[in-house]
């Protein structure tokens, strides 16, 4: 009914505690910084930038295999 447990046990709980939470806090760490960076006005400026000379690229690309 009860498990053993020897003396090593309750170290191998308390490291699987601590890299459970080490884990979750790298977790919410990426997450925010990618969902802040989402929404800020930095973000969206590089990303409509990043369009453009993607279409610019695209364009020029597609008027180069037409001659």
């Amino acid at each position: 009914m009860f498990a053993y447990l020897d003396a090593n046990s309750g170290s191998l709980i308390a490291s699987a505690i601590a890299a459970g939470f080490a884990g979750i806090a790298v977790v919410f760490k990426l997450g925010w910084s990618r969902t802040v960076a989402f929404f800020s006005p930095k973000h969206r400026r590089a990303a409509k930038e990043a369009m453009a000379a993607q279409s610019l690229a695209t364009d020029a690309d597609v008027a180069g295999d037409a001659t």
